[in-house]
């Protein structure tokens, strides 16, 4: 799987063939293909499913050595948080947000 920066403070880890489709489309800004691809490392578990987060990644996710993380799948990605930042980000969403977007989802 590819590991990569994600828009919000978060590293995205996407299936290869999904990781192909995204940096393939043309339609791409060329400042979303540098944010996404310059920090684009490739991971392979080890035995156990554990992998390594580099340095670079883990700094812009203000993930530290001991830390807690939160690991989140939306959609075709795995999203890898720290405590702190998936914490501040629940705390923005407010029901009535839910609320409003639950007719998007069920009609």
């Amino acid at each position: 799987f590819v590991l990569t920066k994600g828009p919000d403070g978060c590293l995205w880890a996407l299936p290869e063939g999904t990781w192909k489709t995204i940096v393939e489309r043309s339609d791409l800004s060329v400042a979303v293909e540098r944010f996404l691809v310059a920090s684009a490392y490739e991971c392979e578990p080890g035995g156990r499913g554990r992998f390594l987060i580099p340095d670079a990644l883990r700094r812009y996710a203000d993930i530290r050595p001991g830390d807690e993380v939160a690991i989140v799948g939306v959609r075709n990605r795995v999203e890898i948080w720290s405590a702190r930042r998936w914490d501040a980000a629940g705390a923005n969403v407010t029901s009535d947000h839910i609320r409003r977007h639950l007719p998007e989802l069920f009609g």
